[in-house]
């Protein structure tokens, strides 16, 4: 290997956030991708001469002046800017320089002072109440050019206010960079006993409308949610013996795919959806299955007397990495697709588990164990480096990356309890994102 560098539920609770997708009103005035393509955030960030985007988001303009409406407008332009501030796509003009600066009031904009703040992209907000629900045009004006480069109109629930500014920092996104996965609408699933038993939860990337999906007496852990549908797999504890869950969130049927007995855990969703493969023992050892998303198709990938486990595919869905023992401790292997060419590769430590393929494919999170703890480790796939990300602060978890390839997911129990968090690949930015109960086994997924 090469160096080691140290570094220290109901589905009406969801309906009403799945509505809103077919409630846009849309009006696009421009929509022009750079030079990138279809790419994601890590793609773009790693780019040859990338610089920041210098943005300003100036207050909303809000067309009625009730204080209900002011305060979901400052909602709005918060969470836009929280977003691309997550992002490291843009650098945002400090709060203290608008002060200085024309407000915008919903008509043409002067771009001059806005060039003197070296300001490239102006986001304008104008926020309107009708009836019941708000409105909300978002522009995004292209300061060198005096052109409006993408316009949306949005009207919903004010309960949705959050979403619209997640969704129009998504097409900023796309409109600038070409980056073809949504971050800001994603969701992160995990296990959480606040409520009692381990139950499944849905919530926003930074934490926000964390939703029960589960209610029974079962023990539900390994959430994944399915790409491009409203649906989560998940491993379910029941009398004993572990059964493979699909629940679906729109309609909250639940259909059980895997119920053949022994151990049956860590599913996860192929990239195009079509496929699960997870561990089963129904043959008695531990080993790796795939599966049809219909629950058809069961094939068996592993034939060895070692144990097997943890295993996630690469964003083209053509190899699998996986947990095994077969070399007298467990170590990362890959394999392609249909079980064959299997190759080890981690060759240190006593007990590495859990890998995580990145979305461009060039690295793979996983923990290794030392002593009673664990801890974050990324592997990039070209040079063999190894970077730890975690030390010395408890045990940390079932990494897993978010869709901008910069971030990733895991749980840790540095504060006592397993909490979910996110970090950056480089283990900066530490945000803790629950607080009630043990939350663990955390999957972070676009959601369309």
């Amino acid at each position: 290997m090469g160096s080691v560098k140290w570094k220290s539920g109901r589905p009406v609770e969801l309906r009403a956030g799945l509505r809103f997708v077919a409630c846009w009103g849309l009006f696009l005035f421009g929509l022009q991708a750079a030079a990138w393509g279809q790419a994601v955030v890590s793609d773009v960030i790693a780019a040859e001469g990338f610089q920041p985007i210098r943005v300003a988001v100036p207050r909303a303009w809000t067309v009625q002046t009730d204080a209900e409406l002011v305060e979901w407008a400052a909602t709005l332009r918060k969470t836009l800017v929280d977003d691309l501030t997550f992002s490291r796509l843009f650098t945002l003009l400090p709060e203290t320089a608008y002060d200085a600066l024309p407000s915008y009031r919903g008509e043409a904009v002067d771009v001059t002072p806005w060039k003197a703040q070296e300001v490239q992209f102006l986001v304008l907000l104008k926020v309107g109440r009708d009836q019941q629900q708000i409105w909300a045009e978002a522009r995004l004006w292209d300061v060198a050019t005096n052109e409006l480069r993408l316009g949306r109109r949005y009207t919903w629930n004010p309960k949705l206010v959050r979403q619209m500014a997640h969704h129009f920092a998504d097409e900023i996104l796309a409109a600038l960079f070409g980056i073809r996965d949504r971050i800001f609408t994603s969701k992160i699933a995990f296990s959480s006993t606040r409520d009692g038993n381990p139950e499944i939860y849905v919530m926003d990337y930074d934490g926000e409308n964390q939703t029960r999906i589960t209610r029974n007496d079962y023990v539900d852990l390994f959430p994944d949610l399915r790409p491009r549908h409203h649906q989560v797999v998940f491993t379910s504890l029941r009398q004993g013996v572990s059964a493979l869950v699909l629940f679906d969130l729109i309609t909250g049927q639940l259909r059980t795919l895997v119920d053949r007995g022994g151990l049956t855990s860590t599913p996860q969703w192929s990239p195009d959806g079509q496929r699960i493969v997870f561990v089963g023992a129904m043959d008695g050892n531990a080993e790796i299955y795939v599966i049809n998303a219909d629950g058809t198709g069961l094939r068996r990938l592993t034939f060895s007397k070692a144990i097997e486990s943890s295993p996630t595919w690469s964003p083209s869905g053509s190899q699998i990495a996986f947990t095994s023992d077969r070399s007298g401790r467990p170590q990362i292997y890959v394999m392609d697709a249909d079980g064959g060419n299997v190759r080890q590769l981690t060759f240190f430590g006593e007990y590495n588990d859990r890998p995580a393929w990145s979305p461009d494919g060039a690295r793979l999170a996983f923990v290794s164990r030392h002593g009673l703890t664990f801890d974050i480790y990324v592997l990039d796939l070209t040079t063999n480096e190894v970077i730890r990300l975690t030390e010395n602060q408890g045990s940390n978890e079932s990494p897993a990356w978010g869709p901008d390839g910069i971030h990733l997911v895991f749980a840790s129990n540095r504060t006592g309890r397993f909490q979910v968090y996110t970090m950056d690949r480089w283990g900066r930015d530490v945000r803790q994102l629950t607080h009630a109960g043990e939350n663990k086994t955390p999957t972070w997924r676009p959601f369309e």
